[in-house]
């Protein structure tokens, strides 16, 4: 058919991982850091109850951001399609983010 195209791989086009993967490498560190800190102890406790895989689901990347952004924005932004992306949250100038503006940078004259 003819058709070209390029694909971005999260988070850096070069390893393994996700948008979430992305997302935790520009989190704002003086916001994040007490977050992690209090919801790992949650981690632990939950696993210490032994209540089924909760403790593990709560690990996986895509809960801690759900997580972080519920924190300090609400249940309703902390969804994906309702998340606000402002420097509040995240470090948009972190050079996590190179790779990825350099993708972008290819498409746009």
């Amino acid at each position: 058919m003819g058709i070209d195209f390029e694909i971005f791989l999260f988070p850096n086009h070069n390893i393994d991982g996700n948008l979430e993967t992305l997302l935790l490498s520009i989190v704002q560190e003086h916001k994040y850091d007490p977050f992690s800190l209090h919801y790992n102890n949650y981690i632990e406790f939950t696993n210490g109850l032994n209540i089924g895989r909760y403790g593990h689901e709560l690990q996986d990347n895509k809960m801690r951001i759900f997580n972080y952004c519920q924190v300090y924005t609400g249940m309703e932004k902390a969804r994906e399609e309702n998340r606000d992306y402002d420097i509040l949250h995240w470090d948009l100038s972190n050079i996590s983010l190179e790779p990825l503006q350099l993708f972008f940078k290819k498409f746009i004259t």
